[in-house]
């Protein structure tokens, strides 16, 4: 699934925790798909996450590493 990243890598990729990554699922900031019992987040939307966490802190922008997939 090109554009698409398991909970592990976006995790890697937001530099925060996997724990993070299911609350702001849980919460409805991240939305997700479920392929096969695992769940999968859209790079774009994980971008979009990152983007308002950073401007709601006053912090100049994501830092989500970005890696051809």
């Amino acid at each position: 699934m090109r554009g698409w990243v398991d909970l592990d890598e976006a995790a890697q990729r937001a530099d925060v925790s996997r724990s993070t990554i299911s609350r702001w699922i849980s919460s409805g900031r991240l939305p997700f798909a479920e392929v096969l019992g695992r769940r999968y987040v859209k790079l774009r939307d994980l971008l979009t996450v990152e983007r308002e966490r950073h401007l709601s802190r006053g912090r100049p922008g994501p830092r989500l590493r970005v890696r051809d997939s």
